[in-house]
């Protein structure tokens, strides 16, 4: 393996402070609800507060106060939909336009990489991706908790259906951080999971073998582009190899078995340097974990290129 890219130094403070405190449960303990594992050990006022994100057919609304305080926050996010959203956050770079993003967005699924991948760079650079999560009806709903810095905060839901009516609306919401801290702490993790990039522009996860399916992961991006970590539900035995033939057959046009077998959402996009605690439900299970954002070389679906792993979860 070829040296990674280095982690930025507010990523790599948060791994230190949070690494120390990975959850090690007794072999037979029952694991404790998720939730409950966030906040142990934390006092009630050091731990960030917690904002209920419901997604229906008429959208969803932030809760207030506007402006929140800078500082870590957490969004529980869920929905009764069976087919599922995907809710992000994020907010354009200093001196771009919420219209000029939209216009990357158009320009970067553009058939012609002469228009589609020089978007897609600019696209890039123009948005920070704060994070969120994938969720379905019938699931538990999933904890994102992020820093939040000062600024102007979009957040929107889009459908998660195989099939979506091209006409389906994006829900949206605003957020605006002040300028006056907040005191709270991120919640005990119990996996850290790294988005990585080696000297030839190759990324993938770097992760354990096993995870537990009751819990909290940090996500950090260490590459140089925003990634996302979205987990399918597989077969006992599928391996790596089983998944990459997959993408690969489904990249050349073919259309091969179906390797997922189930959908529980994940971690939306983050951007580089960033980091995102998630604290999930899911059925223990063999797993693949994909980011399908593209190369901003190729234009290609980083899952096509390599970024997927299994992990079981227990």
């Amino acid at each position: 393996m070829l040296p990674v890219r280095k982690i930025s130094s507010a990523a790599a403070t948060l791994a230190l402070l949070t690494t120390p405190l990975v959850a090690t449960a007794p072999a037979t303990a029952a694991p404790a609800p998720p939730a409950a594992q966030a906040a142990a050990g934390l006092p009630e006022w050091l731990r960030p507060p917690v904002l209920p994100i419901e997604i229906g057919a008429d959208g969803f609304a932030i809760p207030g106060p506007d402006p929140r305080r800078t500082g870590v926050v957490s969004f529980r996010i869920g929905t009764p939909d069976p087919a599922g959203y995907y809710w992000g956050i994020g907010r354009a770079r200093d001196g771009i336009t919420y219209e000029r993003v939209q216009e990357l967005e158009r320009l970067s699924s553009s058939p012609d990489p002469a228009v589609s991948v020089p978007a897609l760079r600019a696209l890039y650079a123009a948005v920070e991706y704060c994070g969120g999560a994938g969720t379905f009806g019938g699931q538990a709903p999933i904890t994102a908790t992020m820093l939040l810095e000062p600024g102007d905060y979009q957040a929107t839901a889009r459908t998660a259906a195989i099939s979506p009516d091209p006409n389906a609306q994006v829900f949206l919401d605003s957020l605006r951080v002040a300028r006056r801290p907040d005191i709270a702490l991120p919640p005990r993790v119990d996996a850290v999971i790294r988005m990585v990039e080696d000297s030839a522009g190759r990324t993938t996860y770097a992760l354990p073998e096993r995870l537990p399916a009751h819990g909290t992961y940090l996500f950090v991006n260490e590459t140089s582009q925003p990634h996302e970590a979205v987990f399918g539900g597989v077969g006992p035995t599928t391996t790596d190899e089983d998944v990459a033939a997959y993408f690969a057959a489904v990249r050349a046009g073919q259309r091969p078995p179906p390797v997922f077998l189930s959908r529980v959402g994940g971690l939306m996009a983050i951007s580089p340097g960033r980091w995102l605690a998630l604290t999930v439900d899911f059925t223990p299970g063999r797993y693949s974990v994909q980011s399908f954002y593209r190369n901003p070389d190729t234009g290609v679906g980083r899952a096509y290129e390599g970024m997927h792993r299994v992990v079981d979860l227990y």
